[in-house]
């Protein structure tokens, strides 16, 4: 028991501290008695390798389907209608001619084409072009615009001269009377020579000619009379 005005002495902390102490005091701001976390503690975050299976999936979807080729179109027909000569031809587009027949069907792309008929005869030669448009799956008919001849005779008057002719302003001076000429309906110029003199014609006309008919002109050389034309149906 202490004496009045006596100062007891303090209990004397010892200078080493206990585990216990210094884990629970710890640094400054940190939880209290919470250890430090070792590199054992955590372990590092590794992506996961996708396996062959997802790679494939991941390549299919990133693919794009290439687009597929529109169809072709459907080609078109062209046949024939006034087909009166064996003879006639076709050229489709410049191609080689081909012999047309009476029942022939030509198959084309749908577009528009150039159609070339053709008739050579040892009588008779002509050529015309047409140009059509057609659509898939078309079936088009095309008159043929070559017609078939007529036919051209000339002729003098009883008393007038024969003479020479030459027709639409050709080389070829042909003698009269000329019978039966075929020759491309329309109109056509004639121009009439004397045999002593080829240097200018003596007379000139024009004359129709039909389809199918015959027309004959009947010419005075003379000058007396002026020429004469009359048409008939052929046989």
């Amino acid at each position: 028991r202490s004496r009045p005005g006596s100062i007891e002495p303090s209990p004397v902390r010892s200078s080493q501290s206990s585990p216990a102490a210094e884990a629970s005091n710890g640094p400054p701001g940190s939880e209290a008695g919470r250890p430090e976390p070792t590199s054992t503690d955590v372990a590092p975050f590794a992506e996961p390798e996708a396996d062959a299976t997802t790679q494939a999936s991941a390549e299919e979807t990133a693919t794009v389907a290439a687009p597929s080729p529109a169809p072709a179109a459907a080609p078109a027909t062209i046949s024939f209608e006034g087909v009166w000569s064996p003879g006639i031809q076709l050229s489709v587009d410049g191609a080689p001619p081909v012999t047309i027949g009476r029942a022939r069907v030509v198959n084309v792309e749908p577009g528009d084409h150039s159609l070339t008929f053709s008739i050579a005869t040892e009588e008779f030669r002509d050529s015309q072009t047409l140009r059509i448009r057609v659509a898939a799956n078309e079936s088009k008919r095309v008159p043929v615009p070559i017609a078939p001849p007529g036919r051209l005779t000339v002729q003098a008057h009883l008393g007038s001269p024969q003479g020479l002719v030459r027709i639409d302003g050709r080389r070829l001076l042909n003698p009269t009377p000329l019978r039966g000429q075929p020759i491309r309906p329309g109109r056509h110029n004639l121009a009439l020579f004397g045999h002593d003199d080829r240097s200018r014609p003596l007379l000139e006309t024009t004359v129709d000619v039909r389809s199918g008919h015959e027309a004959i002109v009947t010419f005075d050389l003379e000058g007396t009379r002026q020429p004469h034309v009359r048409e008939k149906k052929i046989r």
